[in-house]
Parts: C-alpha cells; sequence; structure tokens
C-alpha cells in the first residue's frame, strides 16, 4: 500500500452492494398500490437489513479502534466522458435482460437510464447531493407517464429502467 488509507469510502463501497435500495422502493410501491401487507412486511425486512448493516458498522468500527466517524463529502475521481456513455448503455443492457424487455424497447430503456443520470447529475449541482436522487426520480416518472400517454404503452417500461439507477443496493 502506498500509504494511509481512508475508512470512509471502504467501508462504503463494501456496504453499497448489501443496501436493501430496490426492496424499499418496490415495498413504498406496494404501499402505494393498496397492498399494504405485502409492502409493509417488505418494509420490515429492508429496515432489518439497514439496522443489521448499520450496527454491523459500528460495532466494527468499535472493534477495529475507530475513536468516531466524520462524515465527509469526498470528491469524486475523474474519468472520461465517454466513461458514463459505456457504464450507460451496459446498465441499458442489464435492464433489458433484468426486467426481460423487449429488444425494441432498449432505446427506451437507454433513454430512462440516460435521463435518471443526467437529472440526478443536474439537480445534485444545483440543489445538493441530498435532492440529487429526487430529481432523478422526477424526471424519470414524468418521461414514464409521458410515453404511456404518447406511445400508449406501459409506463414501466421507461419507469423500472431509471429508478434502480438513483437507489444504492
Amino acid at each position: 500500500f502506498a500509504g494511509p488509507i481512508d475508512i470512509f469510502p471502504v467501508t462504503l463501497a463494501g456496504l453499497l452492494p448489501l443496501l436493501p435500495g430496490l426492496s424499499l422502493t418496490i415495498a413504498i410501491a406496494e404501499i402505494a398500490a393498496g397492498s399494504l401487507v405485502s409492502g409493509a412486511s417488505r418494509l420490515i425486512g429492508a429496515l432489518t437489513v439497514l439496522l443489521s448493516l448499520g450496527f454491523g458498522v459500528a460495532i466494527g468500527f468499535k472493534l477495529g479502534g475507530a475513536e468516531s466517524v466524520a462524515i465527509v463529502a469526498h470528491a469524486s475521481a475523474s474519468y472520461p466522458a465517454w466513461a458514463l456513455g459505456l457504464a450507460l448503455l451496459a446498465a441499458g443492457l442489464a435492464m433489458l435482460v433484468a426486467f426481460r424487455a423487449r429488444l425494441r424497447d432498449l432505446p427506451i430503456i437507454l433513454a430512462a437510464c440516460l435521463l435518471a443520470t443526467l437529472a440526478a447529475r443536474w439537480t445534485g449541482a444545483e440543489f445538493g447531493a441530498e435532492f440529487s436522487a429526487l430529481g432523478g426520480a422526477f424526471a424519470v416518472g414524468v418521461a414514464a407517464l409521458l410515453y404511456e400517454r404518447f406511445a400508449r404503452a406501459p409506463s414501466q417500461i421507461a419507469l423500472l429502467p431509471g429508478i434502480p439507477l438513483l437507489v444504492p443496493g
């Protein structure tokens, strides 16, 4: 190793794949749709996972000798602009497979991924990182409703691929 290791990004990188972001999103959607029992049970399950992760990190920091953990903003590493395009293309193809969508829906899926990312970045730059996911979700939601209205196709084709890019885990 070339020097001291900053424990915050290392811990965060290990926890992000474990976060139940999609489970929380689905739970809220189920509750909003009126399926209270399944939504509440999924929500409680996701909150249990969050609490378990939080207590695990706290115990790990205590046992590891960390006196206190200060959350500070870390600058993201710079990368070329083509890397974002390549990542969005890979994400769109992965969403196509994960949601078992038709190949003809790929342009809509790619557009939803691009819109979610760009709206989240713009909202984060203008209003702060706390609102970036809100801006991305709002933009994708409005675009999905417009797609449903004018293309006479289900809004989930445009909505589902954009949302997982905004929630961790």
